[in-house]
């Protein structure tokens, strides 16, 4: 699994390299089935501090004093996973997955800080609706310390001679509106989103 993002003025960079290992056991003439997951890598992230902002403190940096530019840190995040059948009319998705349990050092104002583990829960439905229509709503849930998010989706995906057309918006409580094209080949999907900042964090995303 590979994954970058690059976000505001700062230019943040997350980079995210990992191997992952999942066993599944099917039930009930293998109309449901329960995942367990761990995975492990590399995870690193970078940052402009020429370009942040602070308030004028003395030092002229609001008293913030970041010692590196970049970070390293290993990995480790562990899931469990169930899905269903729904009949004939669709799927059903749950699951609960922890990062970073062993609470890796590194940030950028001390390599001795430790990260706090982050907890996420989400749901998800696949709906038919006619042969060639069919609609995915989706929560998530994330925490990590006093800090929680929330993000709903709700996909739409019709099939032409063999492409799969995905669409749809998605909303982050309080804070943005997303929207998402994506295209599906067989069992692989290629898609782009956009988030719009909404709330005041827009200053910091521009």
């Amino acid at each position: 699994h590979f994954f970058y993002n690059r976000a505001g003025s700062a230019n943040l960079s997350n980079t995210i390299v990992d191997l992952i290992l999942s066993y599944s056991l099917k039930i009930n003439d293998q109309k449901q089935r329960i995942s367990l997951g761990v995975s492990s890598g590399y995870g690193g992230r970078s940052l402009d501090p020429s370009k942040l902002i602070f308030t004028d403190i003395g030092d002229g940096m609001g008293g913030e004093n970041i010692e590196q530019d970049q970070m390293h840190l290993f990995r480790l995040t562990t899931v469990v996973h169930f899905s269903s059948l729904l009949k004939e009319k669709g799927s059903f998705d749950m699951g609960f997955v922890v990062f970073n349990p062993h609470q890796p050092s590194g940030t950028f104002f001390s390599a001795e800080t430790k990260q706090n583990a982050r907890y996420t829960a989400y749901t998800k439905f696949n709906f038919k609706a006619g042969d060639k229509w069919q609609i995915q709503p989706s929560f998530i849930h994330n925490s990590q310390a006093q800090n929680h998010q929330e993000l709903m989706n709700v996909l739409a995906r019709y099939q032409m001679e063999k492409i799969g057309l995905w669409f749809g918006p998605g909303y982050r409580f309080g804070d943005a509106v997303i929207g998402y094209v994506g295209a599906e080949f067989s069992k692989f999907r290629v898609g782009f989103s956009y988030d719009q900042n909404i709330s005041d964090f827009k200053q910091a995303t521009n």
